[in-house]
């Protein structure tokens, strides 16, 4: 089983990003302190250089505080009313908002950053944002909104001949197509991009293709050509001091070594990587090593070797808190426990892998939402941009009309009055058609509400199964030996009083996403309520029913009936008056 892809592909967007940030530097400062003299005891373009400068400086180390010096730098811009600078500040705004996921607020100031390089025609700026801009829609996996910016930016870029640009756009398209599982079409990317950075003897850039080449020969099985593009990679890195790179080349050589069979081989590039990781202070990548170990020695019987190299991954893991990873650490214990008929622990350590399968699928939904919000942002922002742009247009035909209408008098006048009333009629459909499509948008999320209530019920059908295995069980009690009975015991009051940790979190978040002001209304109209009551009111709201909800709380029928009659008594809500008609038109 392939765990991690590689070093590589972890860091794949944070590197794009900081690889195609372009920004003017001061060459006589590069120290922060410096830096903040500049731009503390200057004003206009100096201070506006000095300020981007700092938003640079801070970029990797402290992503927030180069958001904050990229905001003064734009407020510096406008300051000059210069709209060129303020379309690159807000490019350096939006970077480092990227780096930290903040995905909506990045995509949308890189869309209004093109949109004023567009208006004063700046094709370089343009490029450069369309380019980031195919990163950030790739980093939330709209990889065909990211192929048509590279394919855009890559037509600029065609035009003025600047083939290292050509070549970084050609990097990025081969590595969406490798999200996309179009192995050959991201070779032929990847090696389009080789060729240029051959031709410049950029060797830096030839490694990182190379790296890029031998995962899609290893996707594709072909293991041998992968190995020489990976040791070629590695040699680069070394003249060139990128332990980073070496480190990525040695882990994916490993990883093909293992694919392959060869685990000797495997075993040794791994003990080549580890003290790279580790200078580079990487310990996620440190924890990835491990758990591949883990399953080489499984693979190989090994079970002590396995379940050491395991706890390794598994402390390591610890500081980094990636669910994916720990996920896939608690199926290869179920696994190892299970072979060596550990029983229990390969029970225990499964329940751990399936809740923790549940949370990702729910933080999968999430982004499906966010993806689905920052789309709805966009093409308001798109429809806001074309009506100011229509209202500009609208304006200057208003006075051609009255040129028009003093040189050619009534005649001149009544056919631009029709012109411009034919155009503004298209104009209003255009907006009556976006409002359609935000429509559409709303509806789509109204639908992932009913998807959460549809994930309550199946959580509240799994509790109905759990209970009911636990009563079959227990029916078995008497005809167990003495020995075994209070173990068959123990089991069932396991099944009886276990419940899911994750559940109120999971519904809570999720539901928060589909009714953000529900429960802030409830707890201000009705501060008395508990935390208790304000759980019975977000069920009720969905509209389950008393015995769904007792099973999801793992409480009596009458438990939560007593409930609902004292939320209904805090709600200060008559006897004829319904507590769920109530709770849904709050």
């Amino acid at each position: 089983m392939e765990v991690i892809k590689s070093l590589r592909e972890h860091f794949r967007w944070l590197l794009l990003l900081m690889c195609f940030f372009i920004c003017l530097s001061l060459s006589a400062v590069n120290d922060a302190d410096s830096l903040l003299k500049v731009a503390s005891n200057s004003s206009g373009k100096t201070k506006f250089d000095a300020l981007k400068a700092l938003s640079k400086f801070y970029k990797s180390a402290d992503p927030q505080k180069s958001v904050n010096y990229a905001v003064a730098e734009r407020n510096q811009a406008r300051l000059m009313n210069d709209r060129s600078l303020e379309a690159d500040a807000l490019n350096d705004m939006a970077i480092p908002m990227l780096m930290m996921a903040q995905n909506r607020q990045g995509i949308l100031l890189l869309q209004e950053s093109i949109h004023i390089y567009d208006s004063l025609k700046n094709d370089v700026g343009k490029a450069r944002a369309t380019t980031n801009l195919g990163i950030a829609w790739g980093q939330i996996g709209s990889f065909e909104k990211s192929l048509n910016c590279y394919n855009k930016a890559l037509t600029w870029y065609l035009k003025t001949n600047d083939q290292i640009s050509q070549a970084r756009i050609y990097m990025n398209t081969g590595l969406v197509y490798e999200q996309l599982g179009k192995f050959d079409q991201e070779l032929n990317a990847q090696r389009k991009a080789l060729e240029i950075f051959t031709s410049a003897k950029n060797e830096k850039m030839m490694a990182d293709v190379g790296v890029n080449i031998a995962v899609a020969l290893k996707s594709t099985g072909n293991f041998t050509e992968a190995e020489q593009y990976l040791k070629k990679s590695f040699e680069y890195y070394q003249r060139e001091g990128v332990v980073y790179g070496m480190a990525v080349a040695t882990n994916n050589l490993a990883q093909v070594y293992k694919s392959k069979g060869d685990y000797r081989q495997a075993f040794e590039c791994y003990k080549k990587a580890l003290p790279l990781i580790r200078q580079v202070n990487n310990t996620w990548a440190e924890a990835a090593v491990f758990l591949d170990l883990a399953e080489i020695q499984f693979e190989k019987a090994n079970w002590n070797e396995a379940l050491s190299n395991l706890t390794t991954a598994d402390k390591l893991n610890v500081p980094e808190n990636d669910p994916g990873m720990q996920s896939h650490i608690f199926l290869l214990y179920s696994r190892i426990y299970d072979t060596i008929q550990q029983t229990r622990l390969a029970f225990k350590f499964f329940k751990r892998y399936t809740a923790l399968k549940d949370t990702l699928s729910s933080a999968e939904k999430t982004k499906v939402i966010e993806e689905l919000n920052i789309r709805f942002e966009t093409e308001k922002k798109n429809d806001e941009n074309k009506l100011l742009m229509s209202d500009i247009r609208v304006h200057k035909l208003r006075q051609y009309m009255l040129l028009a209408f003093s040189l050619a008098g009534l005649l001149t006048t009544i056919i631009l009055v029709n012109y411009f009333l034919r155009k503004r009629k298209l104009l209003l459909r255009k907006k009556i058609q976006a409002e359609a499509e935000r429509e559409e948008a709303r509806e789509a999320i109204g639908r992932m509400s009913q998807e959460l209530t549809a994930k309550a019920l199946q959580m509240a059908g799994n509790a109905d199964k759990k209970a009911a295995f636990a009563e079959k069980l227990a029916l078995l009690i008497p005809h167990i030996d003495t020995e075994g009975r209070p173990h068959l015991q123990n089991l069932v009051e396991e099944f009886n009083s276990a419940t899911d940790e994750n559940l109120w979190d999971e519904f809570h978040n999720y539901f928060g996403k589909m009714h953000p002001a529900f429960m802030t209304t409830l707890a201000k109209q009705f501060p008395e309520l508990t935390g208790n009551d304000r759980k019975i009111c977000a069920m009720v709201r969905l509209n389950l029913s008393t015995k769904e909800i007792a099973l999801i709380l793992n409480r009596s029928v009458r438990t939560i009936e007593s409930a609902r009659y004292q939320v209904k008594k805090k709600l200060l809500l008559s006897e004829d008056q319904n507590l769920t008609s109530f709770l849904m038109a709050l």
